[in-house]
């Protein structure tokens, strides 16, 4: 019987040495790097135009540069060489080859498969970057390794409250459809309020998938809204891409209300971002009721641009969204039953998709039309939001996965501000005069930046002031003492008073038991400064890692991270040793607790207050690393015994979990609480 190609190919397969001669042959096209040599970065530009996955890769390498390094941009991945670490995006099985060191992936919901092939194919990448927990936490279940949730920003640049207010854009509106079909001329009660946007307009724009539920919006919004409302429903969808034409079905989902509904504007225009931006501008509530979402991203964009938020709770949406920043639908779970783009029909019956439970779609878009604006306590939340998830954060995201897998980076080459920087240096000191002396002496030695050494005396009592007083010093030192000693949250406050009135730019908290080197050391914190705190590697004098960036753990327990920290980071704490900040921040509300008791926990309170008060981060960052004593490396006591150090302790910390125990633990589902 003759061989069907099938079996003469099972045949070839089973020879002897074939397979390793195969094998071979593919080798010769991998990647040939030394583990032991650091990678550059490269970003590709592969992707959709006006896609998500573009638009990321565009915000990790804005944030990237702004971070310090300077990633090379290529086409795609097969550009990229062994001396590199390339982040990138292609669809699963069409990936081109790549000599990269590390290869990153993003991995948006529309590209998955979740088929054998394809998590095999995802598992032979250094680092899958997920665009939410919840996609991270599913693929997981099927077996993706190495997968960590990505938190996006919005552009600051585009973004932003200069276009609240905005008339909807012609190049959205000039081709659009309505339903009910009127003159052009009637569309508009008058000139005045096109321009002035009075109509109440809920916007919705994606690819029309059929996990965004837009025909849950359509009829919710129908069924709650009448034809002589002010107010009404745009939907914009994308014909390129993944995107999907849905003006049929948009036309089956409103024939069962005759006409008899507010108007609804369907628009297929392929528009410039900056009308996007125009867009959320123009709309009073930005409207999204999908039930599997990935980090949806235009949710962010108008968020930023001033528009309310009105979202399902769950999926993706809860990374970043909650009821202080916008107006939450709740949810029931249902399976997905109809495929999403690539996913085979039974796996996509297999996934949790998110059902709104019924009128609560309805009852969400009568409150934003009922509050046409956010509340003042809305705009709060909403701005920390947009503050916190920035391209910084973003790119720093990267760069800490990168490391946890192993990848071992280049470090970043700041780049040295020019115009020597204004800091007030601020020390509160309790009886350690021979250490303070040796940090004095070493500040003298700081170079290109304006120092001002603002001293904060807690009642010392082993010659400190006589010291200070007897010296002469090569830098501008104001030394003030108090007669008792108050701890150390009392100091610091009174520092923040002196150094609000000199005209620094930035404040720098300083142990006196510092050791800082000669050089621009402050001036490279200066220049490397984001937002929030900055803080340098910290090492005890034998050159053991005293700080390398530390986050909390349950119930507020401190975690330090192993060995130098690694890379430039966010983290949960800067310790008060070396926090770098703008003394702009304290006239935005910042405040020391001097409830604190004597030297514990203020500092981290100082942390959080930047965290969840402002929306800004703590930046660890190693391009700077200074020398501290700590306390088991000094000789005098202040005073305390071990026990008392531990009341103190112990009673800051039980201060702090009252305080902010509450706070954290509401970001249970945030995309920075991941644990895989």
């Amino acid at each position: 019987m003759p061989q069907t190609l099938t079996t003469q190919m099972r045949t070839l397969r089973a020879q002897e040495g074939l397979q390793a001669r195969c094998h071979k042959l593919r080798q010769t096209d991998a990647p040939v790097t030394d583990p032991t040599q650091p990678l550059t970065l490269a970003v590709t530009s592969a992707g959709p135009p006006h896609s998500s996955v573009r638009h990321v890769q565009e915000r990790i390498a804005a944030g990237l540069r702004r971070l310090g390094y300077e990633p090379r941009t290529c086409t795609n991945e097969a550009e990229a060489d062994a001396g590199e670490a390339v982040i990138g995006w292609g669809p699963w099985g069409r990936g081109a080859r790549t000599r990269a060191g590390a290869l990153v992936r993003i991995d948006p919901v529309d590209s998955w498969r979740l088929d054998t092939y394809e998590i095999r194919r995802k598992n032979a990448v250094a680092l899958l970057l997920g665009l939410s927990t919840e996609s991270c936490r599913l693929q997981m279940q099927y077996g993706v390794k190495r997968i960590r949730p990505l938190p996006i920003s919005h552009d600051p640049n585009l973004h932003s409250l200069r276009w609240r207010g905005h008339a909807l854009p012609h190049s959205v509106m000039s081709s659009a459809v309505w339903h009910p079909a009127v003159p052009a001329s009637q569309r508009w009660g008058s000139t005045h309020e096109y321009r002035e946007a009075e109509r109440f307009w809920f916007v919705h724009c994606s690819a029309m998938q059929p996990r965004k539920r837009v025909a849950d919006l359509v009829r919710a919004y129908c069924q709650e809204f009448a034809p002589d409302d002010a107010v009404g429903l745009l939907i914009k969808t994308q014909l390129h891409n993944w995107g999907r034409d849905i003006g049929d079905q948009l036309r089956e989902w409103l024939a069962p209300f005759g006409g008899l509904h507010a108007p609804v504007v369907y628009s297929t225009a392929t528009v410039a971002e900056q009308s996007l931006s125009a867009l959320y501008g123009a709309a009073g509530a930005y409207v999204s009721v999908a039930g599997m979402e990935g980090w949806d991203l235009p949710c962010l964009e108008a968020m930023a641009c001033g528009a309310l938020i009105v979202v399902t709770d769950y999926s993706g949406h809860r990374d970043f969204l909650t009821d202080e920043n916008a107006i939450l639908i709740p949810c029931d779970t249902e399976p997905m039953g109809e495929s999403d783009i690539y996913l085979d029909p039974e796996i996509a019956k297999g996934l949790p998709l998110g059902r709104p439970r019924p009128g609560k779609i309805r009852e969400a878009l009568r409150t934003a039309y009922n509050l046409r604006e956010p509340t003042i306590p809305m705009v709060g939340a909403m701005e920390r939001t947009c503050r916190w998830f920035t391209p910084e954060l973003t790119a720093a995201t990267v760069l800490r996965e990168l490391e946890l897998v192993g990848v071992k980076l280049a470090p970043p080459t700041p780049k040295l501000r020019t115009d020597e920087p204004r800091i007030a240096l601020c020390i509160p000191v309790y009886n350690y005069r021979d250490h303070l002396e040796r940090c004095l002496r070493g500040l003298e030695w700081a170079a290109g930046v304006r120092l001002q050494v603002l001293i904060q005396d807690d009642g010392s009592t082993d010659g400190t002031e006589a010291m200070i007083g007897d010296a002469q010093w090569s830098i501008p030192i104001e030394y003030e003492r108090w007669p008792r000693n108050q701890g150390y949250p009392s100091a610091r406050a009174r520092l923040v008073e002196r150094a609000l009135a000199t005209d620094a730019e930035f404040i720098c908290w300083f142990d006196g038991d510092m050791l800082p080197p000669p050089g621009e050391w402050l001036l490279t914190l200066a220049s490397v400064h984001v937002d929030g705190i900055s803080g340098p590697r910290m090492r005890y004098p034998d050159g053991s890692v005293w700080w390398a960036g530390a986050d909390l753990g349950p119930e507020c327990s401190m975690k330090h991270r192993e060995g130098d920290g690694g890379g430039v980071s966010v983290c949960d704490h800067v310790p008060g040793a070396c926090q770098f900040m703008r003394l702009e921040l304290f006239r935005q509300g910042l405040r020391i607790d001097t409830e604190y008791p004597r030297n514990t926990w203020e500092d981290l309170d100082l942390c959080s207050q930047v965290r969840f008060g402002l929306g800004e981060h703590c930046w660890y960052r190693p391009e700077v690393e200074l020398v501290h004593n700590g306390w088991h490396y000094r000789k005098e006591h202040q005073g305390e015994s071990e026990s008392q150090r531990r009341a103190n302790y112990c009673a800051g910390w039980e201060r702090y979990r009252t305080k902010w125990a509450a706070v954290w633990s509401r970001t249970r589902d945030r995309v920075d609480s991941f644990t895989g």
